[in-house]
């Protein structure tokens, strides 16, 4: 229960009603965060769920235990949920006779596709992804067998993702103060200048952190300096940092690129677990030490870098994000449904129609801003 618990209920109720039953059943890939219940009734309304699969480094153990009270809960390794076969005999017990929903945070199901129709067929309605990473397996695995819809890149999840960065940065900035170092005037470098490192880069310039910014893109870099910050070549940018944010939603440092950074740098990823950095060639090639709890330090020669958070994305060591933004979200991908039950397989990816956005936006406005202020209200 939380103070916006009674509005959210009230919000997912109406989109529930709009929505209406949309599949047979469904198997969720979630972070189990606080207040994750809510969303998970609104959805099983929906989409009744066969089966929850929480997200190994974002699991809250009170919230864990209060859904399975009302799920049935498979908990694999992060190792298993990377393994397509895996994957595939996973979901089996949870398959019923009608068709089934795969919803989920992070493209695990992306690279079975083939293994999931050759064994269940039509069992499987398709699948709906909320991520960017996610949504990129997603791109790589067309033409796809399954319909696949995504709220990654929808407009309505652009209030949540500018939240990533700016949370991100908090979690860094308590984690290095419990180890007695401040982000004040530390060198910051953000890879990757979409939402997510447009908000780290300006939290970071508001903590009076100077951030310098790479893209791959360079439409993005001459946006970031037309906002304030330098765009330094890409060598240069990991020579001199002393603490990198890896926004992109892909590998934004390799295994050739661990050796440019300078001794001493702090690496946060603010995007899916073992992607923005090569943690597996850490783990290989680096000695391993724990400095401290989601603090490990990696030597090799003259060389130590700090992962913080393990690799996972930072910002889950508190709570991730939530509140109302993240509401927005949660009903889309319960109209994504519709969208899926509707779809046809083949091509690539799809969204959610512009008419169902702006509804689920004006429901939204409705249930948390003050008619009269036009502020949120509880």
């Amino acid at each position: 229960m939380s103070l916006i618990s009674p509005a959210r209920r009230a919000f997912f109720a109406d989109v529930a009603g709009w929505v209406g039953r949309q599949a047979d059943a469904s198997i969720v890939i979630t972070h189990l965060l606080p207040q994750r219940g809510e969303f998970l009734d609104a959805l099983n309304q929906v989409a009744p769920i066969a089966a929850v699969i929480p997200i190994p480094y974002s699991v809250h153990a009170e919230t864990l235990e209060l859904i399975r009270k009302s799920y049935p809960v498979a908990q694999p390794t992060l190792e298993t949920m990377l393994d397509p076969q895996a994957m595939t005999d996973l979901i089996e017990p949870y398959l019923g006779k009608g068709r089934t929903a795969l919803i989920e945070i992070g493209g695990y199901f992306a690279p079975a596709l083939p293994l999931l129709k050759a064994k269940y067929g039509d069992r499987i309605l398709g699948c709906l992804e909320d991520t960017e990473a996610g949504h990129r397996r997603y791109d790589a695995a067309a033409p796809l067998l399954y319909p696949c819809v995504s709220v990654a890149r929808s407009k309505l999840k652009q209030a949540e993702d500018t939240l990533v960065g700016p949370s991100c940065v908090f979690s860094a900035e308590r984690l290095l103060k419990g180890q007695g170092l401040y982000l004040h005037a530390r060198r910051a470098l953000v890879l990757g200048y979409g939402k997510v490192g447009r908000g780290a880069a300006r939290a970071l310039d508001g903590r009076d952190a100077p951030a310098s910014v790479y893209d791959t893109n360079p439409v993005q870099r001459a946006l970031a300096m037309s906002e304030g910050f330098p765009i330094p070549e890409r060598e240069h940018a990991l020579a001199n940092a002393d603490i990198v944010f890896g926004c992109t939603g892909t590998t934004s440092v390799g295994a050739a690129e661990l050796a440019h950074l300078k001794s001493g740098a702090i690496l946060v990823s603010c995007s899916s677990k073992r992607v923005e950095f090569d943690v597996v060639t850490l783990d290989r090639d680096y000695a391993k030490t724990n400095i401290a709890p989601h603090v490990d330090a990696y030597t090799k020669g003259d060389q130590t870098l700090y992962l913080l958070g393990n690799g996972a994305p930072l910002n889950f060591l508190d709570g991730g994000i939530g509140g109302p933004a993240l509401s927005l979200v949660q009903a889309e991908i319960m109209a994504a449904v519709k969208t899926l039950a509707t779809a046809t397989p083949g091509g690539g990816v799809i969204e959610v129609d512009a008419p169902s956005k702006q509804h689920l936006a004006a429901l939204w406005c409705r249930a948390f801003s003050d008619p009269v202020t036009g502020a949120y209200r509880m």
